[in-house]
């Protein structure tokens, strides 16, 4: 059978068409499948690329503020905070915790005299998934004014006690686990599974952290002025992330992670630890 299409003087049949389209469909299919290969490759690669970055930009950040962490002979508590249990109590604070005062480059306001602040850095604690902040590292600074006053909850000389106070507006102690003792939280780095601290002294031994589980009023120990601190990150790219919590039945987030989510989260997630001297201050 001849088709009525004419080229150069010459006429196709139809079997020569169905051949011609049936290759050209193959050549199309394998051209768009790995033309998706490549870019779900890419978007993987820029993933990992922001991810590290974060990473990178944040440990830089903890690094700087612990190697100006100032010391003068026990007078000023450095509080490593990570208790057996999560206290109720604490609510979104009761992950753990680091706080100590340091002459940081990045102060909460212009207005402040001092060049000391009290320093934390803590991961959020959520218990709904698709809380906004959850998988947020954040860091809080407080310097000894605000934007317009004295600020009263910059109290670095005072008692040694931690994870205490009597009055948010004035409180007793430096550091507590909430806010009540420092400025408010700002966030720094997302999709974070796990963030941990590792003190140690001169010889290379841990600094235990305090352990307490307290309620709110309750006094806590401050810690050993270290020698050094391993900083320790889990994280994982924004798709990565909201796939694993996507494994979670309603209810389980955080404490219950589902055999499923667990295996994702091991396969998907990036551990980056960097160790930061402080040396022998005392």
């Amino acid at each position: 059978m001849l088709i009525f299409c004419k080229m150069s003087g010459k006429f196709f049949t139809l079997v020569e068409i169905i051949v011609s389209l049936s290759i050209f469909s193959l050549l199309s299919a394998t051209l768009i499948s790995v033309y998706q290969t490549a870019f779900s490759a890419t978007n993987s690669l820029m993933g990992r690329s922001v991810t590290f970055e974060n990473t990178r930009i944040t440990l830089d950040l903890i690094t700087r503020d612990l190697q100006t962490a100032y010391y003068d002979s026990g007078k000023v508590p450095f509080w490593h905070w990570k208790p057996d249990g999560k206290p109720a109590s604490w609510g979104v604070y009761r992950n753990e915790l680091l706080a100590f005062i340091a002459s940081t480059g990045l102060k909460p306001n212009k207005n402040c005299k001092s060049s000391l602040c009290e320093v934390k850095y803590q991961l959020y604690y959520a218990t709904n998934p698709k809380d906004s902040k959850n998988g947020w590292i954040r860091r809080s600074v407080t310097g000894d004014y605000t934007s317009t006053k004295k600020n009263k909850r910059w109290n670095i000389y005072s008692d040694q006690k931690a994870g205490y106070t009597t009055d948010s507006s004035e409180p007793v102690s430096t550091f507590t686990a909430n806010s009540n003792s420092s400025e408010y939280y700002y966030r720094v780095m997302p999709y974070v599974t796990m963030f941990s601290f590792t003190c140690y002294d001169k010889k290379g031994n841990i600094i235990e952290p305090d352990k307490t589980i307290s309620k709110e009023g309750d006094a806590c120990s401050a810690t050993v002025f270290p020698f050094s601190v391993d900083v320790t990150i889990k994280t994982m790219d924004k798709e990565s992330w909201n796939k694993w919590l996507d494994l979670f039945a309603e209810g389980d987030y955080p404490d219950c992670e589902p055999v499923t989510a667990s295996s994702f989260r091991k396969k998907h997630e990036r551990t980056f630890t960097k160790t930061v001297y402080l040396g022998e201050r005392g």
